[in-house]
């Protein structure tokens, strides 16, 4: 059974990866190669997705 709960604070890295892992492995192939490093950068910026959540 899957539970659905709120946002909290402290869960940004396991979003970041499920979203990061979601753009540059299972749908890979539906994104150019500049959208899929504009929205899943590398250098991963762990304020920028803490304040993109938090809204």
């Amino acid at each position: 059974m899957i539970t659905i709960r709120r946002y909290q604070v402290g869960d940004e890295p396991k979003l970041w990866q499920l979203f990061f892992h979601t753009v540059r492995q299972i749908n890979i192939r539906d994104y150019s190669t500049e959208q899929v490093e504009a929205w899943a950068p590398d250098n991963f910026d762990s304020e920028v997705w803490k304040k993109k959540s938090v809204h």
